[in-house]
């Protein structure tokens, strides 16, 4: 077996970096977590999205004391029963869908149990106060965190799986019937809302104006960095005005990540206390260029355009009269009024006289 004898509490600390390459090697999110606690010890994504055998030796070299944990994900599913009854819930469940368990670790309060959720199933980390509800049992999923052996208080149990791909597959019907056991509703899917953002107004002044079209060219469920970003833009350059708002809730309910207008307002009113650089138009601006848009070009479209008309040339000739070279059978009899204060031919006495001023 890969996880080999049962890994209890070590006093020789050289045992985790083995144990945290074999989770790897097993196909766990593994990452290092700060002894005795159940907090990470490193930033998430940062640590994941380098995650190899050579970062987990060059971590443990230097921090020998840090036990191991893993990040679950959504392929797996962790029950977690924190006391004799919950213990002997889970069991019950897994009997009555036919889900023996092929790992297990024995925990400090109780066990965990692995398995790997089946395709298309949906599920979410829950948790419960043992000492109001004893029964029920904990589910770990997505980007919940669960310690592994041979950290303090963890043994593996059962070891009937070399990797993650031979866990025990659950379906929905064993997850519904936790959810159910623990009093839940069976978890679904959010139902997406159809976007009820504030109406734009119909006299927007140009720089609302400018903006709403600078975002009809970015993507509303960009990042959550850059979402913040032009959130931030929106309200320093209209001033947190409600127009601002209105334009925010409209760009940012085209996503499908948008979460409601609700939570925009609050996030909009806190912009009203930050005391960092602000964050300008200049942001949009970017990102526009990174997808080869120029933002001048999207504002120039929003002015009146000139129309263009007939060329027409107006001469003077000899006799102090204006001549249309476009009908040049027909003169002008009036004179031009402002001959008298040419100054054609003066260039020397301005100059002087600039000269004279100096």
């Amino acid at each position: 077996m890969i996880l080999g004898v049962r890994m209890q509490s070590p006093k020789n600390l050289s045992l985790y970096p083995a144990a945290a390459l074999r989770w790897h090697s097993f196909g766990f999110s593994v990452i290092p977590i700060i002894p005795g606690k159940k907090q990470s010890a490193v930033k998430w994504d940062q640590w994941l999205a380098a995650l190899s055998q050579e970062t987990i030796s060059a971590h443990w070299d230097k921090h020998s004391d840090h036990e191991l944990g893993f990040i679950v994900g959504e392929d797996v599913i962790v029950f977690d029963a924190d006391s004799p009854a919950a213990i002997a819930a889970l069991y019950e469940l897994e009997k009555t869908f036919c889900s023996p368990p092929a790992l297990t670790v024995t925990t400090s309060k109780g066990q965990h149990h692995f398995f790997k959720r089946a395709p298309d199933t949906y599920a979410k980390s829950d948790s419960h106060s043992t000492e109001k509800h004893p029964d029920r049992i904990d589910v770990k999923t997505g980007r919940g965190l669960v310690v592994l052996p041979p950290s303090t208080g963890k043994e593996a149990d059962i070891e009937e799986a070399d990797n993650v791909a031979e866990l025990t597959v659950v379906n929905q019907d064993l997850i519904d019937a936790v959810f159910i056991h623990n009093g839940r509703q069976a978890p679904r899917p959010p139902v997406v809302k159809a976007p009820t953002p504030l109406p734009l107004p119909a006299d927007m002044d140009q720089t609302t104006a400018r903006l709403s079209a600078m975002l009809a060219h970015v993507d509303a469920d960009c990042g959550y960095e850059d979402w913040l970003h032009v959130q931030m833009a929106i309200y320093h350059e209209t001033g947190g005005s409600d127009d601002g708002l209105a334009l925010a809730i409209a760009w940012s309910s085209k996503g499908a990540k948008y979460s409601g207008e609700e939570e925009l307002r609050i996030k909009w009113r806190s912009f009203g206390n930050y005391a960092g650089t602000p964050v300008t138009v200049g942001t949009i601006h970017k990102m526009l260029a990174a997808k080869g848009i120029d933002w001048l070009d999207v504002c120039d479209a929003l002015e009146p355009q000139f129309e263009r008309c007939e060329d027409e040339t107006i001469v003077v000739n000899s006799d102090n009269e204006l001549t249309n070279e476009t009908t040049s059978d027909k003169q002008i009899d009036k004179p031009i009024l402002l001959t008298q204060f040419s100054l054609s031919g003066s260039s020397a006495e301005l100059e002087a006289e600039a000269l004279a001023q100096v």
